[in-house]
């Protein structure tokens, strides 16, 4: 670092007027931000936008943490939406996804009782006999464009499928982990990390006329190559539409300035902080020799 030279004590203002002319330098900053970003014809560009808008107010709010990035955004969604009720609940239809290789396929003893009381149904109805999973979600009943608070509003689901699971396994931390990545608010941000790392629509190809607002399932046909073979199946995808992020987004930000002025801290007070190494050496932590 250059040499620096001590000019005198540095006290963080709580100056009330001065903190709510600069909240209104920031909401008009941020509105106009807003405004540009839904004028964005590409819906996965437009969805970068908005994160990139939450995630400064979030990395800021958190002085600029150097690790947990994805935490700092967590918290500060949580500290300062109150508009989705939700968003800590663990969806069980992507939990399903990520063990459905951990849960044993079998034909349920009902159909077999069936066969030896009415041996011709295996042949009337074969679908009967075809191995299920014994932990399953057809039983969810979803629908296409079904929203998903209105599935995971029971956690019942969620439950047999993580009793399932713990009886594979007695690690209570991966456990822990696994429910967490699967709470409504991760998959947000994961949805972030695949549109910034690998431009992948995660659903926001969708086109948004039917006017569904909030994260829903989409009824997905997919054909695709896996070792070697065309297979085909039939999935159900959590779609994060825009205007859900939109949404969130203006209510995250207008609480945390209406905050600012509740508590006359001063928005993005650490963006000042010239400690931060990035504007020298595009790298916040010093490299340990």
């Amino acid at each position: 670092m250059p040499e620096a030279k001590v000019l005198g004590k540095f006290e963080k203002t709580r100056d009330l007027t001065k903190v709510k002319n600069r909240v209104k330098e920031i909401r008009e900053y941020f509105n106009n931000n807003l405004q540009e970003a839904k004028e964005i014809g590409n819906s996965k560009f437009q969805a970068i936008c908005i994160y990139a808008i939450i995630d400064s107010f979030a990395q800021e709010y958190a002085n600029y943490p150097v690790n947990g990035v994805g935490k700092s955004f967590v918290e500060f969604v949580n500290a300062f939406q109150n508009k989705y009720t939700y968003l800590n609940e663990v969806d069980p239809v992507t939990l399903f996804y990520d063990v459905e290789e951990h849960i044993n396929k079998s034909v349920p003893e009902k159909c077999i009782e069936l066969m030896n009381v009415y041996p011709e149904i295996k042949n009337e109805r074969p679908e009967l006999f075809k191995p299920r999973y014994e932990v399953d979600i057809d039983d969810l009943h979803i629908r296409d464009e079904i929203l998903a608070k209105d599935v995971i509003v029971s956690q019942e689901k969620v439950n047999q499928i993580i009793t399932y699971i713990s009886n594979k396994t007695n690690n209570q931390d991966s456990i822990k982990k696994l429910k967490d990545s699967h709470k409504i608010i991760n998959l947000i941000y994961k949805r972030r990390n695949k549109l910034v790392h690998e431009l992948s629509s995660l659903g926001s190809e969708y086109k948004e006329e039917s006017g569904i607002e909030e994260p829903f399932y989409r009824d997905m046909g997919r054909i695709y190559v896996k070792e070697g073979n065309w297979v085909s199946d039939n999935v159900f995808e959590m779609v994060i539409p825009n205007k859900f992020l939109i949404s969130l987004t203006e209510n995250c930000i207008n609480n945390y300035l209406d905050y600012c002025i509740e508590h006359t801290r001063m928005p993005f007070e650490n963006n000042s902080n010239f400690q931060r190494r990035v504007g020298l050496t595009w790298n916040d932590k010093p490299i340990k020799l």
